[in-house]
């Protein structure tokens, strides 16, 4: 996780999506239950945050780490991207 989900939460879809594409029902509802929750923290969902990695003593030295711009939603192991 590289020290990036503090604070974080996360939404999954189940299914094999590189065979069929989620169902509308599916998408409409993330959809919905992402807009829901970022409303209550007033979060432009297009919008991006800095996101820092805290030291961790109890780590090995990783290099990489530190602050990077990300966008509010993205798609798992996005990185910075969308």
């Amino acid at each position: 996780t590289g020290g990036f989900n503090k604070d974080t939460w996360g939404v999954a879809m189940l299914g094999d999506f590189e065979t069929e594409a989620p169902t509308e029902i599916q998408l409409r509802n993330t959809g919905r239950l992402l807009g829901w929750r970022l409303a209550l923290d007033h979060v432009d969902p297009n919008g991006t945050v800095l996101a820092e990695a805290p030291y961790r003593a109890d780590a090995a030295p990783r290099p990489g780490l530190g602050a990077i711009a990300a966008h509010w939603v993205r798609r798992h192991r996005a990185g910075a991207g969308p």
